[in-house]
């Protein structure tokens, strides 16, 4: 290597490790170098050139070389200053000789460096900054937007005193395993150390805990013999690190390097993490009203405590509602011996009609009906619960009543008159009313079942009062399935809504086609004025009916959600367990928002194997 030689970038492709410097012949041109070693490189000609309609970078003005190969096609990106400005731009080639400049990275002034091979909810991601870190998004190369939230502070980096540079990125199973150099600039004599970390991959801008690792550092005794990070490389658990010295270009070989294989347990669970003293309710034999199951509990906070009702079923197989407390919303302490509310407001049904196209769940599925399911909602000082109302025969009905937050919390049971709100002859059920107005009209979640041609989603009315005296829920808005998807059989609202400073956090449950005999569970984010605009929607579910208490009940394979509050920054999910049991998952609320909306464990895309570039003009 020549002792002049000025390093752009290094960057192992192809299992090689490809290194590019300046030029001495020209300012419009630059070298690339290969080797197997790392040592030793061997130049590749003829030497490289950045195009932009026939007219070459002038390479002299540009530094930090970062490059990514993504299927067939090379990806640099390099800082370009001129003028007193610096900008960050963007080219591609296919061959690392010719390469054609894309653009300007937006508004980016800081070097940075593209996750190869990994696309987060369908876009690219790119890390760049020199003080603090920060993450910026695209679904083409070309357009970026930066992500939301602050920037990231890493580990070690104190009060952003510290200059930094992102170099090797890699997707490992613990996570996207990142190194960077990290110079301490507040004094004459700058010193810099190596590290690495791992970022969530379902959320790249989070950090996991406890990975932080010091690689090296440079030696006091050795400081004024300045050194000059290019980049580093990691490949087979082997780590080079390039320099600038006074000596020339130099390469350091960290043989007794080892990532961390630390991590937090709670970046090991998937988004909700099940209680290990599931189920928390179970059938009661010795009370008949709820001897074969008990479940789809609903929830609502009130005076520090959760308050439950839930679905019971005894041996006349007729759904009743109980009703349970707890303290600190993971444990029961306190359950009523008898029923707080069954629905009296459907008709007996007519035997001459043909009975609804609707198995009830639970118990001897569908034989006798009554009120299933229910959600419980709190509005000003009166607690809303939605049901579904089910005579057993021809009417699948969504009906609600009300109750008096002081009545509900004194256990004086003093129900409103329910009212039946959805249309007769239409299976219709999965209903809840958001806890405030929007637009000074309610808003009501609700599901009908249309027949076999048109799939169940999730619906939506805006209403001026809840009187329904000539009128019925009609869903003239709707979040549907997803084709493709987990969800791409039939959706349902789960809990409530709760306002969160993202939106409207919705759980919801789902069936897909290639598994249609399973409930699972998702998660969604809607708009705060406007919830119904999805603004973030999981792409993978949150949860599935995996353990015995899901499947060896009365219904094989379910996980249905009725209920859910927030708790001392806890997000306790409330759900029914095989048609039988009451069950609860948790996650810390922060989390599991952040998670959700950086796309809530997202699936990994297909290697990129084609782009269709074109250059900016």
């Amino acid at each position: 290597m020549k002792k002049s030689a000025v390093g752009l970038g290094v960057v192992c492709l192809d299992e090689k490790i490809i290194l590019c410097c300046r030029s001495s012949e020209a300012n419009t041109l630059f070298e690339v170098y290969s080797s197997v070693d790392g040592i030793n490189f061997e130049s590749i000609s003829p030497k490289a050139r950045i195009s932009e309609k026939k007219k070459p970078e002038n390479i002299a003005d540009c530094s930090d070389f970062s490059l990514a190969k993504l299927g067939k096609i090379y990806f640099l990106s390099y800082l370009h200053r001129a003028k007193g400005k610096s900008s960050l731009n963007c080219a591609y080639s296919l061959d690392l000789i010719n390469w054609q400049k894309i653009g300007r990275l937006n508004s980016l002034s800081e070097p940075g460096r593209l996750l190869a091979d990994f696309l987060h909810h369908g876009n690219f991601v790119f890390y760049y900054g020199s003080r603090y870190l920060d993450v910026a998004l695209s679904s083409n190369l070309e357009t970026w937007h930066d992500t939301t939230g602050p920037m990231i502070k890493l580990p070690g980096n104190v009060d952003g005193k510290f200059h930094l540079k992102i170099s090797h990125l890699s997707v490992t199973p613990q996570g996207i395993l990142a190194f960077y150099f990290l110079t301490d600039t507040r004094s004459s004599h700058h010193r810099t150390s190596i590290r690495s970390l791992v970022f969530d991959k379902y959320n790249p801008k989070t950090v996991i805990p406890a990975t932080e690792q010091l690689i090296w550092r440079q030696p006091e005794n050795v400081i004024k013999d300045k050194l000059d990070p290019i980049d580093l490389t990691f490949r087979q658990n082997r780590l080079l690190s390039y320099w600038h010295s006074k000596n020339g270009l130099v390469v350091l070989d960290h043989a007794d390097f080892q990532p961390s294989q630390k991590r937090s347990r709670r970046f090991s669970l998937p988004l909700l993490g099940r209680l290990p003293h599931n189920p928390i309710m179970s059938p009661k034999p010795e009370n008949d009203w709820e001897s074969v199951a008990v479940f789809n509990p609903t929830a609502v906070l009130l005076d520090g405590k959760v308050h439950l009702l839930y679905r019971a079923i005894g041996n006349d197989n007729v759904s009743v509602i109980g009703y349970a407390c707890s303290k600190d919303g993971l444990h029961i302490d306190e359950r009523l011996n008898k029923p707080v509310f069954a629905s009296t407001c459907l008709k007996s049904p007519d035997l001459s009609i043909p009975p609804a196209t609707y198995a009830s769940g639970g118990g001897i599925a569908g034989t006798r009906g009554g009120t299933e399911d229910p959600r419980l909602t709190r509005i000003g000082d009166h607690l809303f619960l939605f049901y579904t109302d089910y005579n057993g025969w021809d009417s699948v009905r969504i009906a609600f009543t009300s109750i008096s937050v002081t009545d509900f919390l004194n256990r004086d049971w003093n129900w409103s008159d329910p009212v039946v709100i959805s249309p007769p002859g239409v299976s219709s059920k999965n209903a809840c009313i958001l806890p405030e107005k929007i637009k000074d009209k309610y808003v009501i979640f609700h599901r009908l079942h249309l027949g076999s041609k048109v799939r169940p989603n999730i619906l939506i009315d805006f209403v001026d009062d809840l009187k329904f005296s000539d009128k019925w829920l009609e869903g003239h808005h709707q979040i549907n399935t997803r084709p493709g998807y987990w969800d791409s059989l039939k959706v349902g609202l789960g809990a409530p809504p709760i306002k969160t400073k993202y939106g409207w956090l919705m759980i919801y449950q789902g069936v897909g086609e290639d598994d249609s005999s399973r409930y699972k569970m998702g998660a969604m984010l809607l708009d705060i004025n406007d919830p119904a605009k999805v603004i973030h929607r999981c792409e993978e579910p949150i949860m599935g009916p995996d353990e015995a208490y899901e499947n060896y009940g009365c219904k094989f394979g379910v996980i249905y959600p009725c209920g859910a509050v927030i708790k001392k920054d806890q997000l306790l999910v409330y759900y029914g367990g095989s048609d039988t049991y009451s069950c609860l998952a948790a996650a810390p609320v922060n989390r599991f928002l952040n998670q959700l909306k950086w796309g809530g464990r997202p699936k990994l895309q297909p290697l990129v194997t084609n782009l269709n570039l074109s250059v900016s003009k």
